[in-house]
């Protein structure tokens, strides 16, 4: 019992996610200092510092989410593991087995709904923000499987300049500068 509770212990500690909470913290600082020093200019934000700050906010969404990845591989081995400790007490009778039972059903729930999450997470981790939508037969074509692959490279290529115009459009709404016609308040693709 001594060990089941040392367990529950460290799984309630993990579910704090405090490393995620840490880490998001400091990636979110290297936001906020970028932001500053952007804002401390006299000129309207450049194509290349809005690429950059792109970029940066990629990388730290990116960081977050392998954070919340491993975080959520971690808590679903300890319970994997709680639930072993539960069910070796019910075989030496040293735990009431409607309470384990319980136990059990609850931990099943969680862990369905961890690896929901997961397969979420995962799935998004290495796919852009929006995909060119490519139609294919069950069991693609080598020919196919090409064309889905550009269709995807140059989604995610879209997908970038959509991601840096944005972010040179709200950069340079937040810290105008000498804004000039034409480069704010309309939305440029290239």
């Amino acid at each position: 019992m001594i060990k089941f509770k040392g367990e529950l212990n460290q799984l309630a500690f993990v579910l704090q996610y405090e490393d995620i909470i840490y880490q998001s913290f400091i990636s979110l600082d290297a936001i906020f200092c970028e932001a500053e020093r952007i804002s401390e200019r006299k000129t309207i934000v450049s194509e290349e510092e809005a690429e950059k700050f792109s970029k940066l906010i990629k990388a730290v969404a990116g960081n977050t989410t392998s954070l919340i990845i491993g975080s959520l591989e971690n808590v679903d081995n300890r319970i994997a593991r709680l639930m072993e400790i539960v069910k070796s007490a019910c075989q030496m009778d040293t735990l009431n087995n409607g309470q384990a039972q319980k136990c059990i059903f609850v931990a099943d729930d969680i862990r369905e709904k961890i690896g929901l999450l997961l397969y979420g997470f995962k799935s998004k981790k290495d796919v852009p923000d929006f995909l060119v939508p490519s139609f294919s037969l069950p069991s693609p074509t080598k020919k196919e499987k090409l064309l889905t692959k550009q269709n995807e490279s140059i989604a995610q290529r879209l997908a970038d300049s959509f991601r840096v115009v944005e972010h040179k459009q709200i950069l340079n709404s937040f810290f105008p500068g000498e804004s000039r016609p034409g480069e704010s308040g309309v939305l440029e693709i290239f």
